[in-house]
């Protein structure tokens, strides 16, 4: 995983190479129980983290694309050409964020943010923390990112919302306090915007995204100046 990490596809099939040989001598024609390997470790390579803005997308589309073509799979060859393009995947998308101008300050941004998206914070404070100034951060976060700042929050927000809807017995009101929504109606405008539903159908319906989440080209979503 260090050299997936550093988007090093060579040493990451290298790597893999070995793992698979493991797997593979050590289960001579049990092709079923390969498929749960390659399984496992098409999951553990979606989750490797590129950005926090990216990795979550990025991992489903993987797990949808392949996980099926594993179970489809009849042959060892197959399988093992299905997990060498997950790496590769993979790889490509952290060395295409690593190469990225200000890559260091954006993941610097981003890490701050997903500490404290559940207060108020300005964009002239995570600029700051970026060493970048505010017009500039802005701009280059929207064109690497996918999404404006506030869209950004937001979308954290209402993840975060949505998970409290579900695991506790909050009111909309302390989940909007807690989630950073200035107040309930507010909340719940920014909530169905993203879901597609009230809050208060969500828990009821026991969840049921109507719409996904990590989709970054909501146009319509209301929008306030941070």
């Amino acid at each position: 995983m260090t050299a997936l990490r550093k988007g090093d596809a060579v040493e990451a099939n290298k790597t893999l190479n070995e793992l698979l040989a493991m797997v593979i001598f050590s289960n001579p024609g049990q092709i079923k129980h390969i498929q749960l390997r390659i399984t496992e470790l098409v999951v553990l390579i979606s989750r490797v983290e590129i950005s926090p803005a990216k990795s979550g997308s990025l991992s489903m589309e993987i797990n949808s694309q392949n996980l099926k073509l594993v179970q489809e799979a009849k042959t060892i060859e197959e399988l093992t050409d299905i997990i060498h393009s997950v790496v590769d995947r993979v790889s490509g998308a952290i060395s295409s964020f690593k190469g990225i101008p200000h890559a260091a300050a954006l993941r610097k941004a981003e890490n701050f943010i997903l500490e404290n998206f559940t207060r108020k914070i300005s964009l002239k404070e995570i600029a700051g923390i970026a060493g970048l100034s505010p017009p500039y951060f802005s701009t280059i976060f929207k064109e690497e990112m996918g999404e404006n700042l506030s869209k950004y929050l937001n979308r954290l927000r209402v993840e975060k919302a949505s998970r409290l809807l579900l695991e506790t017995d909050m009111s909309l009101s302390e989940i909007a306090a807690c989630c950073c929504f200035e107040d309930q109606s507010w909340f719940s405008k920014i909530f169905k915007s993203y879901t597609g539903i009230s809050p208060g159908k969500y828990r009821n319906q026991g969840g049921g995204i109507v719409r996904d989440i990590n989709d970054n080209n909501l146009s319509k979503t209301p929008t306030k100046k941070i």
